[in-house]
């Protein structure tokens, strides 16, 4: 007789771009089920992708939606950070969700709420944290540490040994230096070849990469 196990559900928190391509990494891994979406812009359609909009975050307070498994989908670090911490504390669980077309190497870890998507490579002993996105087409060598909400666009190259700050933004095509530390809360401009170390809190862009302002 063959058993079929039932999938386990899934919300998804976010209804724009980034929502979309999570959506598509669930779906082809075909390990959860998604019952539909939360958005709490007031003006939501029904629908989103096909499934039904559930509603807005309150909805997520009903005892009986713990159930599911949730995860947050949406861009900007500090929005996403703080619903992370919100679903948290009301007891959800999220998930790590990866592109079934991501290279992922040996001895690499990678904690809950993280997404990784299509075309990454991460090597051997890299460390990614909390609710982290690594965006399509990024390279991440050996031995990084990714520290959580942090958020590495598409086409971003880190070499080996680079550690990247809670909250940081890694612009999209930039290029980091090998044994380089980029701060937290800091924001490194599309297409930046950083080749020093960077602090927290601040805005760098250019070849090289030079202080543009404080993020604040």
């Amino acid at each position: 007789m063959i058993i079929f196990k039932k999938m386990k559900s899934i919300i998804i928190y976010g209804c724009g771009g980034h929502a979309k391509v999570v959506t598509d990494i669930i779906e082809k891994n075909k390990l959860f089920r998604i019952t539909g979406f939360i958005n709490d812009d007031p003006n939501f359609e029904k629908y989103f992708l096909g499934y039904p909009v559930l509603g807005d975050k309150k909805i997520l307070q009903k005892k009986e939606m713990h159930r599911h498994h949730v995860i947050v989908a949406i861009g900007n670090n500090k929005i996403r950070q703080n619903l992370f911490e919100e679903l948290k504390e009301l007891g959800y669980q999220s998930i790590i969700a990866i592109h079934p077309k991501a290279i992922i190497g040996s001895r690499v870890k990678i904690d809950t709420g993280t997404v990784v998507m299509a075309g990454v490579v991460i090597n051997p002993g890299t460390k990614i944290g909390k609710n982290v996105i690594i965006n399509t087409g990024a390279t991440i060598d050996h031995d990084n540490l990714i520290e959580n909400a942090a958020h590495i666009a598409p086409g971003v190259h880190l070499s080996g040994a680079v550690k990247i700050g809670e909250l940081s933004w890694i612009g999209t095509g930039a290029n980091v230096k090998e044994c380089i530390c980029i701060g937290s809360n800091t924001i490194i401009g599309m297409g930046a070849s950083v080749i020093k170390d960077v602090p927290d809190n601040v805005i760098y862009a250019g070849i090289p990469a030079k202080f543009l302002k404080n993020n604040n």
